[in-house]
Parts: structure tokens; sequence; C-alpha cells
């Protein structure tokens, strides 16, 4: 029995394993240098000469000894989150196709056009500039005659250092929004989720998620052009302190 399984009624696009999207994970992993990658991260046995499917097999194996391995940093993980992951550590050494797999950027900088542009495309006017010592790297409005004002705060983070710092700074604005974001690429979600495990011993796919939660922080994906939403935020009232407070840290009236 094949140790990956994904679910027939999966979506492909709204599905992430360590928060690559399925539709990817299944077309990288028909990539013979892929494999390759990826039995070498997990030390599967793959014979010379083996073809696309037996290394896939030989990958699966690897993946289910290591799930029954209590001493594991993977065990009773599930097997689609294992293969992910492998990919993602491969995927830190290569370069090509596997080397872009998680959407990595050099710099922050590099997301702020694709952030711009989804909060654009949801009706948001950007805030042209903002205060200092505010955490968000983009803030919008929108507002209508028939509905309440929105505000939506952004922080785009690069550096899985940085993720609980800028999650700690964004708490006394949350008051100012509807509602507040990080937005990060896989590969920097991927990278928090590798070193919960490295510290607890344990893979745990859902940690970035938990502590995003009760916090009511929304998470964004970056992939070149295109961002969605991994996890939704909570959203809240503004009232009207509040409100009259960070237009006039704008300087502006919506």
């Amino acid at each position: 029995m094949p140790a990956v399984k994904f679910g027939f009624f999966a979506d492909p696009d709204r599905t992430r394993y360590c928060y690559l999207r399925l539709r990817r994970l299944k077309k990288a992993i028909a990539d013979m240098n892929v494999l390759d990658g990826v039995a070498a991260h997990l030390e599967a046995a793959v014979e010379s000469g083996a073809s696309p499917r037996d290394k896939l097999a030989a990958i699966e194996r690897q993946i289910e000894r290591l799930r029954v391995t209590s001493t594991s940093i993977w065990h009773q993980a599930p097997a689609p989150d294992v293969l992910a992951a492998a990919l993602f550590g491969a995927s830190k050494r290569a370069a090509g196709v596997l080397g872009e797999l998680f959407s990595p950027v050099p710099t922050a900088a590099a997301l702020g056009p694709a952030v711009s542009n989804w909060m654009d495309a949801g009706g948001l006017t950007l805030f042209n500039r903002l205060p200092s010592g505010t955490a968000f790297d983009r803030v919008g409005f929108h507002k209508t005659a028939f509905s309440a004002l929105r505000i939506v705060g952004v922080a785009i983070k690069n550096h899985v250092s940085e993720i609980d710092d800028v999650l700690e700074a964004m708490k006394p604005f949350a008051r100012f929004t509807q509602s507040i974001q990080l937005a990060l690429t896989p590969a920097v979600a991927a990278e928090y989720l590798t070193a919960c495990a490295t510290g607890t011993g344990r893979w745990d796919g859902g940690a970035l998620a938990r502590r995003l939660q009760p916090l009511g922080v929304g998470l964004l994906m970056v992939e070149g052009d295109a961002v969605s939403q991994a996890v939704l935020p909570k959203t809240r009232a503004i009232d009207g302190e509040s409100l009259n407070a960070l237009m006039a840290a704008f300087g502006t009236r919506v």
C-alpha cells in the first residue's frame, strides 16, 4: 500500500501540506530531479537506474518507516506532511524546479507588489503613508454608502525569526483595524514549522495556524504574483474613538 494518500476529494489549490499547494506538490513529484532530491533528503534506499515510479515507491516506504519509528521527528505525522516537508528540506539546497517550489524571495520588499495588488483587487484603497512605529507594511480601507468602514492591516515578513516579534507588535494595533494579516511565502511558513519541530522533536503541521488564530491574525501565502488566504483572520468592529485616532495618525479622512 502506498504511504502517501492525498484524498480523492482534496482541492488541489486549497489543500496545503507544509504550506505547499497540493497541485504544486503533485506536479513536483513527477519530476525525476525532484525525486532524487527528496530521496537523498530522506535517505531513502533507491536502486541505481530506478524509474520515477520506483523512486517514489522507495520514498513512500521510507516515509512509512519514519512515521512508525517512535524516536523519529515524523512519528505519527501525516504522510503528505512528511513528503512536503522533505520537499522543503531538499529545496533549500537546490536550484531549478525544486529550488523554486516554495516560492522563496530574497527580501520582504519583493512581496510588496503582490500584496498591494491583492488588496486592490479586494476593493481596498491603500493609505499613501504609514505612521512611524506601525507594525504593518500595508494598510487599506474600503467604505461604501451601504457598508461599514473596513480597514485591513498587513505585515509582510520574509524571515522566520521575525514572525513572533511582529505578532506581538501587531497586538496594540488590532483595535484600529477590522482585520489583520501576516503575509509570508510558503518557504518562510515551512521554515517556521521546521523550527517548531526542531524545538519540540515532533512535526506539527498546525503549529503556525495555532500561533495565529488566538490572536485573530490571518495568513496570506504569497507565491510570485499570486496571493491566497491560508488562515482566515478574525474580524472585529472599530469603535469611534479608535477610528478617530487612526485617521489622525494617518493624517486623512475616509
